[in-house]
């Protein structure tokens, strides 16, 4: 069998210190000196604008203002869009017979929270709520993001066991080695006969809060997770689960393949196991977000254009950034994809609404915490594996949003400043960090030369554009918003409304329109593209991929819940996993 020995470079390849694999006696590995390799620009790359930043005249404007200048206005304004977006009178007849005039054939309700996982892994920033009162464009405290600039899942992995050794398990009682994932066993109510047939680890991990100075609360309160946004619903975190089971069983595979060198210490050889491991699990995360959750999400015409080896990116600008109007804007499309309710398994006779699904999380109800089985998903319900299983649509993209949505701000809370509901909150975004107004990033692009823009009606005639969303205004604002409303805003939509309902109008809400596809394609596939050469060791870890997983590539998430279902032992199980 092929050996990996030469560690020196797989831990450059990796960017890992054997301080960082192993857990020292700091938790962040820095008791002993040793600080983790990732260069620290590379986890705080700026959010800047999309090509350029734009002029004041250029920017999104409220009749002619900076929305921050007004923001008592602003927010009532977008208070009012908010709730017209509420209304389903967007859609007046299905996609497809046997749907309700909301539901998307093209897009399984899994990949509203793929996407959201995709999210989660190129951007993180403190903006967790709109802030009227600061300016971004001040050289001295650009917005940044904590995240890699590559798409290598770190809002799953982090810097590494050392750095995060709480999200990851001990591989014995003797050791401090970490190869594993931490996951947590799932909780049984009612039903005692499939307990035998039940593997331990359905549910991320969760603990209690220690005694200490804060308030304390009863219940599993702290997701073990490097990146606890990803216990953000039950849905994300059980697709969480779905990575972590790939990665441990893969584990245990390249552990077979590659067994101990002679000469190579059972540090050294662990350390290699685990960086082959998660390398796969990149490898086939990407072909997932390449292939399958970007062709079903971006128009098809944006798609072709990008989905290529050396594509023609209109941002041609050097460095590490992520456009405001893609983390701000464009990337909380995923909003409006989200149901009603959920179906979680095939033999489950209820559905589970999008509140409870929301809240059910270690934030929010600690004491309900570990998921109970009727959270754990069967899989075939939230991807396409072409079995007959009636799936869970996600919603139709465009300008109206599942009305039972949990509202952000807390019950009973008095601040007027807060946003109202989900779609205020995504609104408010865009309001204050100075985006582009959206008819001058399509003038902007256009003057780049790129073709794709005159894919859309919308965007070529910026007039017809702004009656189009008069005339959706009058029709699912009436009783909401006024005359003057409508007006302001069909003169200059916010980006975050304007994509949705590009997506309406180009393709029923089956996909994104054009400019949104830009915006998404832009950020998604320049992540692609770093991390594409990311290992100067492709061969090596290629044949071993293809010992694991078949020389078939893995490039949709069918595929992909299959091999982790054998990889983990996770085909016959209860509750269902496919």
């Amino acid at each position: 069998m092929e050996q990996d020995v030469n560690l020196r470079t797989i831990l450059a390849d990796r960017q890992i210190t054997r301080r960082q694999f192993m857990v020292g006696a700091s938790a962040v590995g820095l008791s002993a000196g040793f600080a983790p390799t990732v260069a620290l620009a590379e986890y705080q790359n700026c959010l800047c604008n999309f090509l350029r930043t734009p002029s004041s005249e250029e920017q999104f404007m409220i009749n002619g203002r900076n929305p921050a200048e007004t923001p008592t206005e602003t927010r009532e304004l977008f208070r009012r869009l908010s709730l017209a977006m509420k209304r389903d009178r967007t859609w007046d007849k299905p996609l497809k017979d046997g749907l309700a005039e909301w539901e998307n054939p093209d897009i399984p309700a899994g990949y509203t929270y793929l996407a959201q996982l995709v999210g989660h892994d190129l951007v993180h920033s403190a903006l967790d709520f709109p802030d009227f009162t600061r300016d971004h464009r001040a050289a001295n405290e650009p917005f940044r993001s904590l995240r890699s600039v590559k798409l290598d899942l770190d809002t799953l992995y982090g810097a590494g066991p050392s750095a995060v050794p709480y999200a990851y398990a001990l591989s014995d009682t003797r050791h401090r080695v970490r190869t594993k994932l931490g996951m947590g066993s799932m909780r049984w109510i009612g039903d005692q006969d499939n307990l035998a047939k039940g593997p331990a680890w359905r549910d991320i991990s969760r603990t209690r809060t220690p005694g200490g100075n804060g308030a304390q609360r009863n219940g599993l309160t702290r997701p073990l997770l490097v990146d606890p946004r990803n216990d953000n619903n039950s849905n994300l975190s059980q697709l969480l689960t779905v990575f972590m089971h790939l990665h441990n069983g893969l584990v245990d595979a390249v552990a077979k393949e590659s067994p101990r060198a002679p000469g190579q210490t059972e540090e050294e050889w662990n350390e290699i196991v685990f960086s082959n491991a998660r390398q796969i699990v990149e490898r086939v995360y990407r072909n997932v977000v390449r292939n399958d959750l970007m062709k079903r999400i971006l128009h098809p015409e944006v798609h072709a254009h990008y989905n290529r080896r050396n594509p023609a990116f209109i941002d041609t600008r050097d460095g590490a950034s992520m456009p405001l109007e893609f983390s701000q804007a464009t990337y909380r499309f995923g909003h409006a994809m989200v149901r009603p309710s959920y179906k979680m398994a095939d033999n489950h006779l209820d559905v589970q609404a999008v509140g409870d699904v929301l809240l059910t999380n270690s934030e929010n109800r600690p004491w309900n915490m570990p998921l109970d089985q009727t959270w754990i998903i069967q899989w075939p319900l939230f991807f396409d594996f072409n079995d007959g299983l009636m799936k869970n649509p996600s919603r139709r993209i465009g300008p109206s949003f599942a009305g039972d949505l949990v509202p952000v701000r807390a019950p009973g809370a008095e601040s007027e400043n807060e946003p109202q509901n989900l779609g205020h909150r995504d609104l408010l975004r865009g309001a204050t960090t100075g985006l582009w107004s959206v008819e001058s990033l399509i003038r902007a692009i256009s003057e780049q030369g790129s073709p794709l823009i005159a894919k859309s009606k919308l965007c070529s005639d910026f007039g017809l554009t702004r009656t189009k969303i008069a005339d959706w205004l009058k029709h699912s604002g009436e009783g909401i918003l006024s005359a003057s409303d409508i007006s302001t805003i069909a003169k200059d939509p916010p980006f975050s409304f304007y994509v949705l309902f590009e997506a309406a109008d180009e393709s029923d809400g089956k996909h994104l329109g054009v400019l949104g596809s830009i915006i998404v394609a832009e950020s998604v596939f320049k992540a692609l593209q770093a991390s594409g050469s990311e290992t100067g060791q492709s061969g090596r870890v290629d044949r071993l991929m293809s010992r694991i997983l078949g020389d078939e590539p893995v490039n949709d998430m069918a595929a992909l819940i299959t091999h982790t279902a054998r990889l983990a032992g996770l085909e016959d199980t209860y509750p269902r996993f496919i």
